[in-house]
């Protein structure tokens, strides 16, 4: 399937679209105790295993797992992954019966070229507190890279944070969806850095290609 060329345009429009407006709904995430996660892997025969999960961040523990696996139908276009990725995403995530206070995606928020990466469109679906967080940067730059925390600036603009966590490694945070732009350092050192729910699923997700597709 070849995604027609009007047809990308229209995304990427609604992209910044939704980029100017996605980030003014904040809501105050009060608690981080239940924290949802979610990811996606892929088998070389276009096969797509997303999966969710709920974990408890006192507890140090998964209290729930979901799972959704079939052909992916949408190739792979550079920045519009909420395409391909994002209905399955959704599928797991709503999946769940557990409640939950914040979702992590492993993917972009407002840290994208047109600041509504798969975090943004998934926040806006499920309605709730969401953050974006990636190992890769897709646009801007760290405003101070030997930081442990640095914000990431693009043509003046602040679209999200560069953490490097205890073992040197660098990952990046943006908002999705209902949190506020300034709450997210304090976010994530709740969650003790680079966040164990987000490492846990993009497991799972990959156990599940290894077991589940032939």
């Amino acid at each position: 399937m070849v995604l027609d060329v009007d047809f990308i345009r229209f995304f990427k429009a609604l992209q910044k679209g939704v980029g100017n407006i996605a980030y003014h709904v904040v809501n105050e995430v009060e608690e981080v105790r239940y924290v949802a996660a979610v990811d996606a892997a892929y088998s070389k025969n276009g096969r797509i295993a997303s999966a969710s999960l709920v974990y408890d961040v006192n507890e140090d523990r998964i209290v729930e797992e979901r799972s959704y696996i079939t052909s992916v139908s949408i190739p792979y276009v550079p920045g519009l992954l909420f395409l391909r990725e994002g209905p399955y995403m959704l599928k797991t995530v709503e999946l769940l019966h557990h409640r939950w206070d914040l979702l992590l995606v492993d993917a972009h928020g407002r840290a994208h070229p047109r600041r509504a990466g798969m975090a943004t469109f998934l926040g806006i679906c499920v309605g709730k507190p969401t953050l974006g967080i990636a190992k890769r940067l897709l646009t801007g730059r760290v405003a101070k890279p030997d930081m442990r925390v640095s914000e990431i600036i693009e043509n003046g603009d602040r679209i999200g944070y560069s953490f490097i966590d205890t073992h040197g490694r660098r990952f990046y945070v943006s908002q999705g969806f209902g949190v506020s732009y300034e709450a997210i350092p304090d976010i994530i050192k709740k969650l003790g850095g680079y966040p164990r729910a987000l490492t846990l699923v993009d497991k799972m997700s990959k156990r599940l290609i290894r077991e589940k597709v032939q």
